[in-house]
């Protein structure tokens, strides 16, 4: 005789029994946090690299090439080039669009401002701003732009840039704001080519040797994190945003000052303990590296050898990792519940056929 009850417990029994691969699909094991992978290489050449994530995908700038990374695929298309060729610039997303600010050529130092639009595969001049320098450090935060630091080459040596540049793309219009502080005592001495940036909430966080620098956007005012746990200079950097991974500063690569030896230890900040501590090392030893974040994984591009400038494209997924729900896990839960329907339907048919 055709029980409810017992038909329910079939139904719980059955929603049980698929539950393990269901939940292996939408939870992976973690057997991938904490560990680099390498992709396939830039197509950039012999060249430093700026790189920006939007929309799912990297775009990665050099001279006057632009290169579209997409690491749904592993694969790298050529975009429209940069208007004005150059290197060592800095790179901000607002808004979806990609901002080239800064940078020199062999014989001139830049202080334009060029917005490249993804969607629509072109590029616009904005306003310039004041303090030509290359080797800026560019972040965004909040819909505005800072760009800090930086040197301007000089023809005996090169000269450090304290000054920081607020740019609302709203207005396109450039305002001062609070200098970053001078280092052991001396003007203009952190100001150089060898700092390490990340965004974490509204505060950007500057790394130079061994000292964190923290600059809050909402004061204008700049503070100190933790110190560093050793000197470094030019590694790259990249933040997660805690929804696949929790919130972190991710330092890696670079050399260790006086510039004694190359350096491919990953760090990575905790902002709640105000805590350094280290994770798995880059696979390749470089410095100057560029790194862009899609998805709360850290892509690591290009970078130099201490001979020669790299094309190698290596993946960090951190610890705690969580991957996204795809579309394609609805799939066997869908099976599972028609699956379920047709054996609860056939189960009334012949219990009323019974009867």
């Amino acid at each position: 005789m055709f029980s409810p009850k017992k038909t329910a417990s079939t139904i719980i029994l059955m929603l049980f029994l698929s539950f393990p691969v269901t939940s292996f699909l939408i939870f992976p094991a973690n057997a991938t946090d904490d560990s680099w992978v390498t992709l396939e290489p830039s197509p950039m050449g012999n060249n430093p690299v700026g790189v920006a994530a939007v929309g799912g995908k990297i775009y990665a700038f050099s001279w006057s090439s632009n290169q579209e990374y997409d690491p749904t695929t592993d694969t790298w298309s050529s975009k429209t080039p940069i208007p004005t060729s150059r290197i060592l610039f800095g790179t901000a997303v607002v808004n979806n669009k990609i901002y080239v600010i800064g940078g020199q050529t062999n014989t001139q130092i830049y202080n334009i401002t060029e917005v490249y639009d993804p969607q629509t595969d072109t590029w616009e001049t904005k306003s310039e701003f004041k303090t030509w320098r290359e080797f800026p450090v560019v972040n965004a935060v909040n819909g505005k732009i800072y760009v800090m630091a930086g040197i301007r080459r000089g023809i005996v040596n090169a000269i450090g840039i304290s000054v920081t540049e607020i740019y609302d793309p709203e207005t396109d219009i450039w305002t001062t704001g609070t200098p970053i502080p001078a280092f052991n005592g001396t003007p203009g001495e952190v100001s150089l080519e060898i700092l390490t940036s990340a965004v974490l909430d509204d505060k950007i966080f500057v790394i130079h040797e061994n000292t964190t620098y923290v600059y809050d956007t909402n004061t204008d005012s700049w503070n100190y994190g933790a110190p560093f746990p050793v000197n470094i200079e030019n590694a790259g950097a990249g933040a997660t945003t805690g929804e696949f991974a929790p919130k972190r500063i991710y330092v890696m690569g670079g050399y260790i000052s006086p510039r004694n030896f190359l350096n491919n230890q990953t760090y990575v900040y905790n902002p709640e303990t105000d805590a350094w501590t280290t994770c798995t090392p880059m696979p390749t030893l470089r410095y100057h590296v560029a790194v862009a974040v899609v998805e709360d994984r850290l892509y690591a591009i290009g970078g130099n050898n201490g001979h020669n400038y790299i094309t190698v494209n290596e993946m960090y997924t951190p610890t705690g990792y969580i991957p996204e729900f795809s579309s394609w896990i609805i799939l066997p839960l869908l099976l599972t519940a028609t699956l379920i329907a047709v054996l609860f339907k056939k189960r009334l048919a012949t219990t009323a056929s019974n009867s």
